[in-house]
């Protein structure tokens, strides 16, 4: 039985999104075959938002291809289609795209009134002639990559079960200014807004798990010292913490603790503190520099950086501090570990001949993965919400690329001037 049918009998019609829905694309799997799709360019009149319905769908493609999962065919071998305005299955001929080994189909149209664009885009079902999803989008047109991801993310929801991370952000530090300030993008690297703009050096940016704030470290008032930016209204807290010099900070999966790192009399060592800055308690204290705390998904560990036993590796702990193990032993540095998000392994700088590249590890030592080999560093690797990607900074060109898990579709996303460092991958949003 064809691999959508089999998906479209698990679905109402028209709607993927049931939890209960079976999904034919297992993106667990490490050699799932991709699907051949057909995306012509969506239906819509001539002129303004005729320009707009080309950007929307080539946005759309672009994800799709991002994906890894899919196979797009080739636009040169399309049929015509003069019914392409009707979104409907039964006004939909789909003998023509079968023949050309489609095996789905997605068909759109872009409407404008005004500033207000409404895009209503649908994914076929070829060889049963069935309708899988629906997707109506309505925003200003300024807005039309926005439509573009949240269609994406739609259509990979509907075949795999999981909703895409094309909507998501990331936040990075960039030198574009002169000084270092934190930024965030779309994870293609457009859409870039400032989150800092103080003049003063400022890094390690973090996203809280709910996306709604990122935690940075800045020099702004005179010494290192932790803040909270809330996104939407623009707050800006300092985390007031015990004298000394705060190195970075990192999230819990509840949203409410924070595992931060604090330098006093030359020893570093983790703490953990409410988001509301009280109950600090320290989790390590030992002769070496302990840095770097990645919490796993559960909440119930931390990863995190020590070179209590000579040079920099990777540790685990609980989330109380006790039952600390060594994680990697290869290689002579290992630092930045982060937690993927489904707590499966663990990405990490390694130094290779001189200089750094990106590793993957299980939580217990086994399963050591290169993913990256170049002539230059590549540092600070953290993961997509979904654990199928990681995005990190990488001294080939000094910007910010992204790559599938296994190391394969890297591309450089940054396009700004300056050197960018230090990625963090946000959260899908709730309304995403």
């Amino acid at each position: 039985m064809n691999r959508l049918l089999i998906l479209t009998l698990a679905c109402f019609f028209g709607n993927c999104f049931s939890a209960d829905a079976k999904v034919y694309i297992d993106i667990g799997l490490p050699d799932t075959k991709t699907l051949p799709i057909a995306i012509p360019t969506l239906h819509s009149a001539e002129g303004e938002v005729g320009v707009i319905a080309s950007k929307v769908t080539e946005v759309i493609v672009s994800d799709l291809e991002t994906s890894g999962i899919l196979d797009i065919l080739d636009k040169a071998i399309y049929p015509s289609d003069p019914l392409k305005a009707e979104l409907s299955p039964e006004m939909t001929d789909f003998k023509p795209w079968f023949a050309i080994g489609a095996e789905a189909l997605v068909k759109g149209k872009v409407a404008m009134e005004g500033r207000n664009l409404t895009v209503d885009a649908r994914l076929y079902d070829v060889t049963a002639g069935r309708q899988v999803m629906i997707s109506s989008n309505k925003r200003d047109a300024k807005e039309f990559r926005k439509v573009a991801h949240e269609i994406a993310d739609s259509i990979i929801a509907s075949l795999t079960g999981e909703r895409g991370i094309f909507s998501t952000r990331i936040a990075f530090v960039s030198n574009v200014r002169g000084n270092k300030e934190i930024f965030t993008m779309d994870y293609d690297g457009e859409g870039v807004e400032a989150v800092t703009q103080n003049g003063s050096i400022n890094v390690s940016p973090c996203w809280s798990p709910d996306g709604s704030a990122i935690s940075y470290v800045s020099f702004k008032e005179g010494r290192s010292a932790v803040y909270i930016k809330e996104i939407k209204n623009g707050i800006d807290k300092r985390l007031f913490l015990p004298e000394g010099t705060s190195m970075g900070a990192s999230w819990a999966p509840d949203g409410q603790r924070i595992a931060v790192v604090i330098s006093r009399n030359g020893n570093a060592d983790i703490y953990a503190v409410n988001r509301n800055r009280s109950g600090l308690v320290q989790l390590t204290d030992s002769w070496g520099l302990d840095v770097s705390p990645s919490w796993s998904p559960t909440g119930k560990e931390i990863a995190f950086v020590s070179d209590r036993g000579g040079n920099p590796q990777i540790y685990i702990m609980d989330s109380s501090g006790g039952n600390v193990r060594r994680l990697t032993f290869e290689g002579k540095y290992n630092v930045s570990p982060s937690w993927s998000p489904k707590g499966e392994r663990i990405a990490f700088a390694g130094m290779s001949d001189g200089k750094f590249e990106v590793f993957t590890i299980n939580p217990d030592g086994s399963g050591l993965m290169r993913l990256t080999t170049d002539a230059e560093n590549n540092e600070g690797p953290t993961w997509s919400p979904d654990g199928r990607f990681i995005t990190f900074s990488s001294a080939k060109g000094g910007g910010i690329h992204i790559m599938r898990s296994d190391g394969t579709g890297r591309k450089k996303v940054t396009s700004m001037k300056g050197r960018a460092t230090n990625p963090s991958w946000g959260p899908r949003l709730k309304e995403q």
